[in-house]
């Protein structure tokens, strides 16, 4: 019970991701291997913890990972993690959503001018 509601932050910067992901697709229409290397670089960005490489935390949803599994290995429970860990975990989620769906109204646009969209 004590990751879930980290993970439910977490997800919000996956979906701001997931928008800026959309967006480039709705312009490239092509986009599978941008998806596969992209899903490479994703994995590994998560399994390099915070203590390696402090300046991750500014990565979307890597913070949240490490508290996930800062979590499960030290047996804690919500009220034993700092609460600068969830500040920057709720900052991060809320940046990526922000920033996610500009880019994806950014390339909506984009992809209206051009007429890409075709019968939309």
């Amino acid at each position: 019970m004590t990751t879930i509601p980290i993970i439910v932050v977490t997800m919000i910067s996956m979906v701001g991701i997931s928008f800026m992901i959309a967006g480039l697709a709705i312009i490239v229409k092509q986009i599978q291997a941008f998806l596969q290397i992209f899903q490479f670089v994703l994995m590994g960005l998560v399994f390099v913890p915070l203590t390696v490489a402090p300046l991750l935390a500014f990565a979307p949803f890597v913070k949240g990972v490490n508290m996930v599994r800062t979590v499960m290995i030290e047996d804690l429970t919500l009220t034993q993690l700092p609460l600068s860990d969830y500040g920057v975990l709720l900052l991060n989620s809320l940046i990526y959503l922000i920033l996610g769906l500009t880019v994806f109204h950014a390339c909506e646009k984009i992809a209206m001018k051009k007429g890409l969209l075709g019968q939309y």
